[in-house]
């Protein structure tokens, strides 16, 4: 099992064979690419009821995932035509950024039938990024959540960076056709997690962490003592100041 990280420093390093990549097509934090339409987003829109507690513009739970995240960006310009997954052609400004594929031999063919149909060509770049965590913290490779790109997504999975150092992505794509990507398009997100075994045990109602969480509650809701592990006290926002009691988020 693996967990997530919260804020660690310099448990990840990024660098490339490439000198000066850094400066055009920097490795960012994924805040810096929210999908637009979330960024256009009102979090109370004006014709909302009273009662209403808000669009998705308000759950931390959707602002987290890009917070705790690196977005890679594509290095460089990328023009590619698709017919099939045998017929493929690609080029890019300069022959130092390679592209190649995998075989469908390799993960197409094997997939359930209506997922074969979805998946046209799986694109790998030869990344020039390298990365290197500390020992026993790898990189969690996900796609771009909530970005909903009609024309490919990365596969997730995990690199263990502290052992081995480059980060090739696996590009699906979902259409045919002919496509131009340009430099600084977002490929996919990254997270530095703690490798680490976690046993999984079946509930029991008589454990002690279990059953004092459980007997603060009534058919009334909670009546706990202790405030701090449970502030439904407002309509808006109660996780939003869990956090910050545990936390110290502002």
């Amino acid at each position: 099992m693996f967990n997530i990280l919260r804020k660690k420093k310099n448990k990840v390093i990024f660098w490339s064979h490439i000198k000066g990549l850094e400066e055009l097509a920097p490795i960012e934090p994924a805040t810096k690419f929210f999908p637009d339409w979330f960024k256009n987003l009102k979090a109370f829109p004006k014709d909302a009821p009273s009662y209403f507690a808000g669009t998705v513009k308000t759950c931390p739970s959707f602002v987290d995932i890009y917070k705790r995240a690196f977005v890679i960006p594509l290095w460089c310009d990328l023009k590619i035509t698709i017919n099939n997954s045998n017929d493929w052609t690609w080029s890019s400004p300069s022959e130092i950024f390679q592209f190649s594929s995998h075989s469908a031999t390799q993960y197409t063919n094997w997939l359930p039938e209506h997922e074969k149909e979805r998946v046209k060509l799986i694109l790998k770049p030869n990344c020039p990024w390298r990365c290197k965590t500390e020992k026993g913290y790898i990189l969690m490779q996900q796609p771009l959540y909530y970005h909903f790109n009609e024309d490919f997504e990365v596969l997730p999975g995990f690199v263990e960076t502290d052992i081995y150092h480059e980060i090739n992505q696996q590009m699906i794509f979902k259409k045919t056709g002919e496509f131009f990507f340009k430099r600084g398009t977002p490929l996919c997100m990254y997270y530095v997690v703690k490798r680490e075994e976690l046993e999984l045990f079946n509930v029991n109602y008589e454990h002690p962490i279990i059953k004092n969480y459980n007997k603060g509650y009534t058919k009334k809701g909670y009546s706990g003592s202790n405030i701090k592990d449970f502030l439904r006290t407002k309509f808006n926002s109660s996780y939003s100041e869990i956090r910050k009691k545990y936390f110290n988020e502002q």
